[in-house]
């Protein structure tokens, strides 16, 4: 699913032993300080979750000292405008630029902290410096990170082409929100055609277990009873959560069934 921001003390992972929030992941970092003169990495941490799923890097935060605990030591040889300027200029770097939220807080103890929140970009990819640039001119060269699991990668030029798509992207955007507990079943709804009698088109729908979004891949898999079929994730119209709690994704092509086969066939 999509990142979950920090934006006050109560949203801050608990210091002690680490556990599936207080720890490095997929849209979580720590930082104990903020380089000024590393401001290339920091715009390469910005880009990485920017094309990932949104995430918060969190200045005065330390699982490095003793990785199998969350202390939190605060900001310290610096102030917190000092570190929330650097992370706005990181942002200011990346291309397009990127505007991150710097958050400052109050950790326990009253140490200052600082959580810089970054949103999923759905325009396009984000590049970044792609190295340390002192003249102040653009980079030679430009790097595409992505944030996966705990660790920063850069995104392989024969991928560039899934990710510079608009729509796939906000499709694969759209799907991860849906929490993974409610995957189970997820209302389908898609255009049924009436051939060969008078061509209407009507929507029906139909429950199925969203098996997942393969990372780097233009599919969804979605499973009906013991089958499992892809869907173009460029077929995926909309996703929203019901009023019950259950959630729904509207797609432009069809399924069929037939011998208990599980298909989908995009309409052209």
């Amino acid at each position: 699913m999509t990142y979950q921001r920090i934006e006050d003390a109560s949203s801050l992972p608990s210091p002690g032993p680490l556990d599936s929030r207080a720890r490095e992941k997929q849209d979580l970092d720590f930082k104990t300080f903020a380089d000024k003169g590393a401001m290339w990495e920091h715009a390469k941490d910005i880009a990485a979750f920017a094309n990932a799923l949104g995430g918060v890097l969190l200045v005065g935060a330390d699982n490095q000292s003793d990785p199998t605990v969350l202390k939190y030591p605060g900001v310290r040889g610096q102030t917190v405008p000092e570190v929330m300027d650097i992370f706005q200029h990181a942002g200011s770097m990346c291309s397009p630029a990127q505007n991150v939220d710097t958050v400052p807080l109050k950790g326990p103890g009253g140490v200052d902290l600082v959580a810089v929140n970054v949103d999923p970009y759905v325009e396009q990819i984000v590049a970044s410096p792609g190295g340390h640039e002192k003249t102040g001119r653009l980079p030679s060269l430009w790097r595409f990170p992505i944030r996966r699991a705990s660790q920063t990668d850069d995104i392989h030029p024969e991928n560039l082409s899934m990710y510079m798509n608009r729509q796939v992207r906000a499709a694969y955007l759209m799907l991860a929100g849906i929490p993974q507990g409610k995957r189970s079943r997820v209302t389908f709804y898609f255009p049924q055609i009436d051939y060969p009698t008078t061509g209407v088109k009507r929507t029906v729908w139909r429950p199925l277990r969203l098996e997942g979004v393969p990372e780097g891949r233009n599919f969804l898999a979605a499973v009906g009873n013991t089958t499992t079929c892809h869907l173009p994730l460029a077929d995926v119209l909309d996703v929203w959560e019901e009023s019950d709690g259950t959630w729904a994704v509207k797609v432009s092509g069809t399924f069929d069934s037939s011998a208990n086969v599980l298909s989908y066939r995009p309409i052209f």
